[in-house]
C-alpha cells in the first residue's frame, strides 16, 4: 500500500509499509519515525515553520527525548550564546554545575562527610574540655548513631538473612494459635500477679491509694457496660493497655532514673520555649508582659507549631510517630492504622494526627474509626503542650500523661466499640504522608500562618468561652438567690458532679470539690481554660493533687471538639460521615474517660510522701524557674 503524502515523511495512514519511496520506516505503532534530516524537516527549521504546522505525525518517545535535551523548545528563554569573557565564564560555569549535578550523590557524600569530621572534632573537644558538661551531648550522640547503624546497616542484612527467615517461619510454625492463646494468658495472670504483689507492699502503709485502683475498675466497667458488643471484646487489648500504662507510671513516677530522664526532657522543651519570649519582646516590647496571654503565651504555640512542622517535613517527627505506633502495635496487638494514629496523637493535634493516615481513614473499620476519633479526644497537640508549660503546668507530667493516654484511648475505645471485621491496614502497604511543603522554608512559612489562624481563634474562644462563662454564673446566681441559695455557679455544680470521679482517681477528700471544679471548666469549656484556672487557685494544690489534675485535664475531651471532630473527619473522609456523626458522642466519652483512667493511674502510683509538699502555680514563680531551666541550659551547653 502507498503513503499518503510520502514527500512530507508518510505523515497520514496507519498502516506499517517498510521500504517507502522517502527511504524511512515506519514504527511499530504504525506512526512513522521522527526523521531529523529529511528535506521537509530541515526546510522546517530554517523557514521558521511552527512544528504543529508541519504534517508529520511525529513519535511521542522520541519528542519527548528531543524536548528534554532541547529546553529551548519549550522555554520562552534563549539558548545561551556564550559570548564575550563573561560568556566564557558561563560557559565553564554551566559546565561546573553540570558535572556536579551528574554527580550528586559523589558530592553529597563528601559534604556530609566534611560536617561528620567536622562535628566528631567538636565533639572531642568539648569531651575532653569539659566531660561533665558535654556528656548529655555525648550520650545523645551514641544513640542517634546506634539507631542509624541499626536501622541502616543491621536491620537490612538481618531482615534479608535466610537464618533469619527460617527461624521467623520456624516460629510461626511452631507457635500455633492455640499456644499463642495459652502464651497471652500466662502473661496476663503473671501481670496481675506481680501488680497484685507490688501494690501489696508498696501500698502496704497507705491503703487509701487503692481507692484509684477502684476508679480504674469502675472506668472499665463503665466501657463493658455502655459497649456496643459486650461479647467481643478483646482482653488482650485492655490488659496490654493497662500494663503498659502501668509500667511507664513506675518509670515516670516511680523510677528516679525515669523522673530524672523526664524531668530533663520537660526543662529542656522549656528551654527552647523561652526563645519565644526573644521573638514577643523584639514585636511587641514594651508592655508584653501586661497581656501574659495574648503577648507572652500564645506565641510559644506559633514556635513550636513552626519547630514540629520542619521536624515534620525533614521526616524526623514522621519515622519516630512510625516507631511508637510500630511498638504500640506490637505491645496492644492494635491494628496499623489506629497505632500510629495513636502514637501521632502524642505529638500532634485532633486534626492534624490523622493526616498520617488520611488515605486510609476511607478503608477503616467501624471499630478502627472509633480508637482514631477517641485518640484525638483523648491527648492534646505538642504545640499546646508547650503553651500550657509556659502557663505554670510542669512540662513533665504533661508530657508523660499524651504518652500514656494513647493507650488508655485504645482500651476504652476497643471497650466501647470492639473489633468485628477484618483491617484492610498493614504496616507493609501504609506509606508516610509528606505534606504538601515543597521545603523547609515551605513548610514552616505554612505552619506560622496556620498558627496564627489558629491563636485567633484560641483567643476569640477564650474571650467568648469567659464571657459566657459570667453570663452562666450571673443567671445561675439568679436563679439560686430565688431559692436561697448563694453563690450557685457552673464551677460550684461542677464541683459536686464531678466529685466522685475526683476521689475515684486518688485525690485527698479536701481537694476533690477543687479538682472537680477544673473537670467541669475542661468538659463543658474546653482544657485551655481548665489549666488557666488551675493556675489561679487561691489555695493551692498538693504536689500530687496537682499531678493528678494535670493527667486528668490533659486531652481534647469537650463538647466544643465534638463539632472540631465532625468537620475534620467528613472532610477526610465524606463516604464515612454517617459512621463519623454516629460515633462521635460515644468517642467524646471515650476519650474523657481514657483521661480518668490515666489519672487514676497516677493516683495509684503516687506515694504518700508527695501528698503533703503544697505547689504554687502563680505565674511569677513560673517565670522565675523558667528563668532558671535557661540559665541551667545555658551553663550546660
Amino acid at each position: 500500500m502507498d503513503h499518503t503524502n510520502c514527500s512530507t515523511c508518510c505523515s497520514s495512514t496507519a498502516t506499517l509499509v517498510t521500504n517507502c519511496t522517502c527511504g524511512r520506516d515506519r514504527t511499530a505503532s504504525g506512526n512513522p519515525a521522527y526523521h531529523p534530516d529529511s528535506d521537509t524537516h530541515k526546510n522546517a527549521r530554517t523557514n521558521s515553520i511552527p512544528l504543529e504546522a508541519v504534517s508529520v505525525a511525529v513519535d511521542a518517545d522520541y519528542l519527548t527525548k528531543k524536548l528534554s535535551d532541547n529546553e529551548s523548545i519549550t522555554s520562552s528563554e534563549p539558548a545561551p550564546s556564550y559570548e564575550g569573557f563573561l560568556g566564557y565564564y558561563e560557559l565553564y560555569r554551566d559546565f561546573v554545575f553540570q558535572f556536579i549535578k551528574r554527580n550528586k550523590a559523589v558530592f553529597v557524600y563528601i559534604l556530609l562527610g566534611t560536617l561528620l569530621g567536622a562535628y566528631i572534632g567538636y565533639l572531642t573537644y568539648v569531651c575532653v574540655k569539659n566531660f561533665e558538661r558535654a556528656q548529655y551531648l555525648l550520650w545523645g550522640t551514641v544513640a542517634v548513631v546506634g539507631l542509624v547503624i541499626y536501622f541502616k546497616l543491621v536491620k537490612p542484612v538481618l531482615v534479608a538473612s535466610p537464618y533469619y527467615l527460617a527461624m521467623k517461619s520456624g516460629l510461626k510454625e511452631g507457635f500455633t494459635e492455640n499456644i499463642q492463646k495459652w502464651a497471652r494468658i500466662g502473661l496476663l495472670l503473671a501481670f496481675v500477679i506481680g501488680m497484685g504483689i507490688f501494690l501489696g507492699i508498696d501500698a502496704y502503709h497507705d491503703p487509701l491509694r487503692l481507692r484509684a485502683l477502684a476508679g480504674m475498675a469502675t472506668f472499665i466497667l463503665l466501657g463493658i457496660l455502655l459497649s456496643n458488643s459486650p461479647g467481643h471484646i478483646n482482653w488482650r487489648i485492655v490488659a496490654a493497655g493497662i500494663a503498659v500504662q502501668f509500667v511507664f507510671g513506675l518509670i515516670v513516677l516511680r523510677w528516679d532514673t525515669g523522673k530524672l530522664i523526664f524531668e530533663k526532657l520537660g526543662d529542656f522543651l522549656q528551654w527552647i520555649l523561652l526563645f519565644a519570649n526573644e521573638g514577643s519582646k523584639f514585636v511587641f516590647s514594651p508592655g508584653e508582659d501586661q497581656h501574659r496571654m495574648a503577648f507572652m503565651v500564645m506565641p510559644v504555640l506559633l514556635f513550636a507549631s513552626f519547630l514540629i512542622a520542619i521536624l515534620y517535613h525533614i521526616g524526623a517527627m514522621g519515622w519516630f510517630v512510625e516507631k511508637v505506633g510500630w511498638v504500640i502495635y506490637l505491645c496492644l496487638g492494635t491494628t496499623a492504622a489506629e497505632s500510629i494514629s495513636a502514637a501521632a496523637n502524642v505529638f500532634l493535634g485532633q486534626t492534624e494526627a490523622p493526616l498520617t493516615i488520611k488515605p486510609y481513614i476511607p478503608l477503616l473499620t467501624v471499630s478502627e474509626l472509633m480508637a482514631v476519633m477517641s485518640g484525638g479526644f483523648a491527648t492534646i497537640s505538642g504545640s499546646l503542650m508547650a503553651t500550657y508549660a509556659t502557663m505554670g503546668v510542669e512540662a513533665k507530667n504533661l508530657l508523660a500523661a499524651s504518652v500514656m493516654n494513647a493507650p488508655s484511648a485504645l482500651v476504652m475505645a476497643k471497650l466501647l466499640y470492639p473489633e468485628r471485621q477484618k483491617s484492610k491496614t498493614d504496616f507493609k502497604n501504609m506509606k508516610r504522608d509528606k505534606g504538601t511543603a515543597y521545603n523547609v522554608l515551605d513548610a514552616a512559612m505554612m505552619a506560622a500562618t496556620n498558627s496564627v489562624q489558629a491563636i485567633a481563634g484560641i483567643l476569640a474562644m477564650l474571650i467568648c468561652a469567659t464571657a459566657f462563662l459570667k453570663l452562666v454564673d450571673a443567671v445561675l446566681s439568679f436563679l439560686g438567690g430565688l431559692a436561697d441559695v448563694q453563690d450557685l455557679t457552673l464551677a460550684m455544680i461542677s464541683g459536686y458532679v464531678f466529685w466522685p470521679i475526683a476521689f475515684l482517681m486518688g485525690v485527698d477528700q479536701q481537694e476533690c470539690y477543687t479538682i472537680g471544679q477544673l473537670l467541669g471548666f475542661k468538659t463543658f469549656i474546653n482544657e485551655f481554660v481548665a489549666y488557666e484556672q488551675l493556675g489561679k487557685l487561691a489555695t493551692p494544690l498538693s504536689n500530687k493533687g496537682k499531678i493528678i489534675a494535670t493527667y486528668a485535664l490533659c486531652g481534647f475531651a469537650n463538647f466544643a471538639s465534638v463539632g472540631i471532630q465532625l468537620a475534620n473527619f467528613s472532610i477526610m473522609a465524606p463516604t464515612r460521615k454517617k459512621d463519623i456523626t454516629r460515633l462521635v458522642l460515644r468517642a467524646l466519652f471515650a476519650g474523657f474517660t481514657a483521661n480518668m483512667l490515666t489519672a487514676s493511674m497516677a493516683g495509684l502510683l503516687i506515694p504518700e510522701s508527695e501528698s503533703g509538699t503544697v505547689v504554687n502555680l502563680n505565674n511569677t514563680s513560673q517565670n522565675s524557674s523558667l528563668m532558671n531551666f535557661h540559665t541551667s541550659f545555658h551553663l550546660a551547653f
